[in-house]
């Protein structure tokens, strides 16, 4: 079964850049592309999809580089096939739901019925969604242990 892992670069309230700030950093891209390779693994992804908030677009580069540099590294990140999608710009595409319409090309509204994510999520299936810092901290837990994390 097809399963996706995306994570949500689109903070749409004003004046809100924390995900820049994290992202500008070289280390830090290369983290939140491991722990996402490192989900993708973990539940059988083969399908990662970087949603970028479109005022961010010049990071798309930056971001293919780390991808390509992290993959190469750790040949058994290679297999998951990376996607970078710019975000169209409204608030709501931060809400999950809206955020898989507008990757898949609907507009970026919330779906009616409350479905979870991990069974009905990007194009219907079984998909993992979270922020640049959770998946940052993935490789880090990975490194020094989740009692040392906590």
């Amino acid at each position: 079964m097809e399963k996706y892992v995306v994570v949500n670069i689109d903070e749409g309230l004003p004046s809100t850049f924390k995900d820049w700030v994290l992202l500008i950093d070289e280390a830090n891209r290369k983290k939140m592309i491991a722990g996402m390779c490192i989900c993708a693994s973990t539940i059988g992804a083969k399908n990662a999809v970087v949603y970028l908030r479109y005022e961010y677009r010049n990071l798309k580069e930056d971001l293919n580089k780390s991808i390509k540099e992290v993959q190469g590294m750790h040949p058994e990140f290679a297999k998951v096939k990376f996607e970078i999608r710019l975000g169209g710009g409204p608030y709501v595409a931060g809400e999950g739901s809206a955020l898989f319409e507008s990757i898949e090309g609907k507009g970026a509204r919330p779906r009616p019925e409350k479905q979870r994510s991990t069974t009905n999520g990007l194009y219907n299936k079984p998909t993992v969604i979270n922020n640049v810092e959770t998946f940052i901290a993935v490789p880090i837990i990975m490194q020094v242990g989740g009692t040392a994390w906590a």
